[in-house]
């Protein structure tokens, strides 16, 4: 299932389609698991849980996962993973 106008706007489902991120990232649906990271890291300021989900959207290769993690993961200090994030994306 896409889940497109979430990702575009992560925030929404915090009050709105609650029971259909449940079941999509129940289901492993990567976009579910980018907007919870994003929700998670920015929102809640839960970094551990939002670098969890970011890393799993990128597993089951999300594209702005790919960013989104690369740029956290650089941020803080993580060179080599954020070096090796973007070496994924091939710009």
């Amino acid at each position: 299932m896409q889940l497109s106008i979430l990702t575009e706007h992560p925030l929404t489902s915090l009050t709105s389609y609650t029971d259909l991120m449940s079941k999509c990232l129940q289901a492993g649906n990567p976009e579910a698991h980018y907007v919870k990271g994003i929700q998670e890291y920015i929102h809640h300021k839960n970094t551990v849980e939002g670098i969890y989900h970011l890393h799993l959207a990128t597993k089951g290769s999300y594209q702005n996962a790919f960013y989104l993690y690369g740029i956290v993961m650089l941020c803080r200090g993580e060179m080599e993973i954020g070096k090796n994030i973007f070496e994924k994306l091939e710009w």
